[in-house]
């Protein structure tokens, strides 16, 4: 639901990007450039978003908080600090640097959540936490739709709802 709520939302916002960046009356330079960065924003969030920040709230409503968070800061202190000032800097320490301003800024955290989610999707496939979310959201999903579902009822049972698009998935506490 979360691919599906992100890619509608992305294919609008990248065909109405400079519409939407028009508002705000901005000089010709900075609309192409809002506009482009705003288009790199629709085509990486598609794909990476909800894995690099949905997931992670089944993954932490399934007691693998440790993980999540040390990924998360990890990931972010790497690419969205230490690679923006990279990719964005004409001169580092007085040698050239690609000098992309906001679009290597911007670059920079879409590689951050390119990494999230390949950490996240390894650990839920690999782990025992990814069976026991994927497991428990089909008996959900089946209880939401109204089928008699032969999954036997869990005692302890968490409900994590997933960022910004209100449906929830449960996971064991274990």
């Amino acid at each position: 639901l979360a691919y599906l709520m992100v890619g509608v939302l992305s294919v609008i916002l990248f065909f109405t990007a400079e519409g939407i960046v028009g508002i705000f009356h901005l000089g010709p330079e900075a609309t192409a450039l809002a506009a482009r960065v705003l288009r790199i924003l629709a085509a990486f969030s598609v794909f990476f978003w909800p894995s690099s920040f949905a997931l992670p709230n089944a993954l932490r409503a399934a007691g693998d908080a440790v993980f999540t968070m040390t990924v998360s800061l990890l990931s972010m202190f790497t690419f969205r600090l230490a690679l923006s000032y990279v990719l964005a800097a004409m001169f580092l320490f007085g040698l050239p640097m690609p000098g992309m301003g906001l679009v290597g800024v911007w670059i920079a955290m879409c590689l951050d959540w390119i990494v999230r989610s390949a950490f996240f999707l390894t650990r839920l496939v690999c782990n025992k936490v990814g069976y026991i979310i994927i497991y428990i959201s089909i008996r959900v999903y089946v209880w939401i739709l109204g089928y008699n579902c032969p999954i036997p009822v869990f005692s302890s049972v968490n409900i994590s709802i997933f960022g910004g698009f209100g449906y929830a998935i449960t996971a064991f506490n274990y």
